[in-house]
């Protein structure tokens, strides 16, 4: 805060034509994106944290499908809606493809039920993981391949080389066609008729 303070005080102008929280949101991503201040692991970290909280503290149950990366269906309860908007920062912040931004997004499952759409996690493990010259494990490939084909596959990693997160958001599938009961019919569906 008192960084974005400073910034506003040097930028006169750009105080005056944002609302203080807008603007701030604006500077939190143009700080990932530039990547010119220490701040940007207090930034990434402050929105983590508070999610754990209100994941870990407030949250008896798990938000079936609240998200995947995308929104999966409209926030119930105040909580929801403020893990939502939370979640929502996040895939803003690793859109920047900033070198924290990206495992914060991936590591919400770690400590979470929620689950990124397959096309949507290869895309953050991949792009986080050539950035230091290595690939994502290979599973991840595979269940792209699997679930959603070789052209989705190939989609998102041209999505990689151009740093646009959003484009695999928009065009990936509903939260729910990757729901435990979505999946299970699918391969029902996918062995035919019993005989």
């Amino acid at each position: 805060m008192f960084e974005y303070l400073i910034y506003n005080r040097r930028y006169p102008e750009f105080a005056f034509t944002h609302a203080f929280n807008d603007g701030l949101e604006a500077w939190k991503v143009h700080v990932l994106k530039t990547d010119r201040a220490a701040s940007a692991f207090c930034i990434v970290l402050e929105a983590t944290e508070e999610l754990r909280t209100l994941y870990s503290y407030d949250y008896a149950t798990p938000p079936d499908g609240l998200f995947c990366g995308k929104r999966g269906r409209l926030p119930e309860t105040s909580v929801d809606f403020r893990i939502y908007k939370l979640l929502e920062r996040l895939v803003s912040y690793a859109a920047t493809g900033h070198y924290f931004a990206l495992p914060a997004l991936a590591e919400v499952e770690d400590w979470s039920d929620i689950r990124l759409n397959p096309d949507i996690r290869y895309y953050v493990e991949a792009r986080q993981a050539r950035r230091y010259g290595n690939e994502p494990a290979p599973i991840l490939r595979d269940t792209v391949i699997a679930l959603q084909g070789k052209d989705r596959l190939a989609f998102v990693e041209d999505a990689i080389k151009r740093n646009d997160l959003y484009a695999v958001i928009e065009t990936s599938p509903p939260c729910s066609d990757f729901a435990p009961e979505a999946l299970a019919k699918a391969r029902e569906a996918a062995r035919g008729d019993p005989i």
